[in-house]
């Protein structure tokens, strides 16, 4: 057992914090309001502070200090723990977002080699020449990936510019038709325009 390094073997600490005065209760004035109460000068607090159970030893003023060491150490343990299992989980995520990346990829680059295949079995049972199959499949797998990586991401940005021209057409037409309710002239000309071009 060793004296408590907080409290040094006292069991409390002060608070900051001083007890109202006795004399006033803590209104700061005497029997009259005009005149400050002549034991805490109209602070209110007295000279007495309060105090606290001390944290670390509880109030015995003593700690165990093997106890101490073992609480420090599981607390580090349990950081340790909390951040490995933190960038675990990071890790895991960044991880599941490059398997999305790589998903159409992977899948591009298996249906080239599915064509390349075809190709050289095609080749291979009419000339019967395996070097001429294995090569032309090689090319024919490197060039159809090649043009659907480039057809995929031009597809995926139509298919932004799309969503976008959507979003924009359909917020137009609510205004249009919020401005045909209130009466303002350019909508109700819009709307009139709109419907002479429907058949």
């Amino acid at each position: 057992m060793a004296v408590c390094d907080i409290c040094f073997g006292v069991g409390n600490i002060p608070k900051g914090e001083y007890e109202n005065c006795y004399s006033c209760g803590g209104r700061g004035y005497g029997s009259s309001t005009d005149q400050a109460c002549s034991s805490c000068g109209g602070s209110g607090k007295s000279t007495t502070e309060i105090k606290e159970q001390c944290w670390k030893c509880y109030g015995a003023g003593t700690i165990d200090e093997n106890a101490s060491v073992n609480h420090t150490s599981s607390k580090k343990n349990s950081s340790t723990s909390s951040n490995s299992s933190g960038s675990t989980s990071s890790s895991s995520s960044n991880s599941t977002a490059k398997e999305k990346q790589n998903a159409p990829s992977e899948a591009i680059w298996s249906i080239s080699f599915v064509l390349g295949l075809f190709l050289g079995f095609i080749i291979y049972s009419e000339k019967s020449d395996f070097g001429q199959a294995i090569i032309s499949g090689i090319i024919v797998w490197v060039i159809s990936g090649v043009a659907l990586h480039i057809l995929y991401y031009v597809l995926k940005v139509i298919f932004e510019i799309v969503k976008v021209v959507f979003v924009i057409a359909m917020w137009t037409a609510i205004a249009i038709f919020i401005g045909n309710i209130l009466g303002i002239e350019l909508a109700q000309n819009i709307a009139s325009n709109i419907m002479d071009i429907i058949p």
